[in-house]
């Protein structure tokens, strides 16, 4: 029995909702679609397999887009290392990463 809040690779058709380092997940599988959408919320979506390993189009919602966190399929593997070294930067600079930016003299989009 592994954890009931992490992603569940038996799950195929439909959609899944998991947690992942705090934040929800909602995974849309094949013949799956989405009732609702809410703003800011990470969605996957699987696409074809690459080498028998499960891919999925990584991204986050607002009102009107789709905005891809990756620009490639990705596998759940790179997603929760996403996750994680998403977390280390926001420890390495206090949970203000727009002060990182600015200190680096990029553009705060």
């Amino acid at each position: 029995m592994g954890n009931k809040n992490g992603f569940d690779p038996s799950v195929t058709r439909g959609v899944q909702v998991y947690w992942e380092r705090a934040e929800r997940v909602t995974v849309v599988h094949s013949g799956g679609f989405l009732d609702r959408v809410d703003q800011g919320s990470v969605v996957l979506f699987e696409t074809k397999r690459e080498d028998e390993e499960r891919m999925f189009w990584f991204g986050r919602t607002t009102n009107t887009a789709y905005w891809f966190v990756m620009h490639q399929p990705v596998s759940i593997f790179e997603v929760g290392n996403w996750f994680n070294h998403h977390q280390m930067m926001l420890d390495a600079h206090n949970g203000d990463l727009d002060e990182f930016c600015d200190m680096q003299g990029e553009l705060p989009f």
